[in-house]
């Protein structure tokens, strides 16, 4: 079996935080922080397009899991269960009716109902408020 270092730490010393406000690239997408999956996650709105990103914030399918359609990562993914579900407020908000997730096809919907979707079934990607991440 080749190793890949999935699970080796990594120092990245040219960090820098996004500001504020849309950014100054094609689409003048906006970054909209979704801590959970990791510490420094973020989707990234497009409000001209009424489109967001989310990535592995707001999932539409996962090998892991036996059903398709919004959801959470699983939660053996998740760096913050409580940060990941937190995660789907910031998005919940957004004035998009195109989900492009990170995993899984595109769903046009609105965010929101997405979020409402993804909340419902949070137990059955192992959400639960005794389990810690």
């Amino acid at each position: 079996m080749q190793k890949v270092g999935a699970t080796k730490d990594l120092k990245i010393d040219d960090v820098r935080p996004v500001g504020a406000g849309p950014l100054d690239i094609p689409g003048r997408s906006v970054a909209v922080p979704t801590h959970g999956h990791t510490s420094g996650h973020a989707a990234f709105h497009l409000p001209d397009s009424h489109v967001v990103i989310t990535g592995d914030a707001l999932l539409t399918a996962h090998p892991t899991s036996p059903f398709d359609g919004p959801r959470l990562c699983p939660w053996f993914f998740a760096h913050s269960l409580q940060d990941a579900q937190a995660a789907l407020d910031a998005l919940e908000v957004l004035d998009a009716d195109v989900v492009l997730p990170g995993h899984g096809d595109p769903l046009r919907m609105p965010v929101a109902e997405a979020v409402g979707i993804a909340r419902r079934h949070a137990h059955d990607s192992g959400y639960d408020p005794s389990r810690k991440a």
